[in-house]
């Protein structure tokens, strides 16, 4: 009998990360079958846990538009006897919070972290996932942005502008 061929986890995160995002900019409430009664998620410091309070939590995100553009994917196994992977995922987020053109707003960073768990043979769900948007994680904590001003137009010399009037 020959042995089963090694699983290709970075086959898996490319697969799983296209169809994550390209269904939760079409159809967020799509995202359901992803999810279990017990899988967590963190989205910018808010918990939720079990699958439809996860998807409903994201369907009334506030935006009515978004468009994730992935820069890169780092993938590792979680646990080597389990087949379990996490995936590390950073990129750029658009997002259209009114209906005109004109509420388009600038691209701003993400990055977002899922620990996927088997349930057979090529088949995962998001057991645990957290979300950080960088765009704000910039806005509470000037000094995050000395690394990513590149994500949303900050210069150095605003900075140095904020801090002064931050005191």
């Amino acid at each position: 009998m020959a042995a089963a061929a090694p699983l290709d986890i970075h086959a898996v995160a490319k697969q799983f990360t296209e169809y994550y995002y390209g269904v939760f900019d079409s159809n967020r409430a799509g995202l359901l079958p992803l999810y279990r009664d017990y899988s967590m998620m963190t989205y910018e410091s808010k918990q939720v846990s079990g699958a439809q309070q996860i998807v409903q939590y994201l369907v009334e995100r506030p935006f009515q538009a978004i468009q994730h553009v992935i820069t890169t994917v780092d993938v590792q196994p979680s646990h080597p006897s389990q087949g379990s992977i996490l995936i590390t995922v950073m990129g750029q987020l658009k997002v259209r919070r009114g209906e005109a053109a004109a509420s388009t707003t600038t691209p701003h960073g993400f990055m977002q972290v899922f620990n996927l768990y088997p349930e057979g043979p090529g088949q995962y769900f998001v057991y645990n996932g957290q979300f950080v948007d960088l765009f704000f994680l910039c806005l509470e904590d000037a000094m995050v942005c000395l690394h990513c001003s590149s994500c949303h137009g900050f210069t150095m010399k605003t900075l140095r502008t904020l801090q002064t009037f931050s005191g």
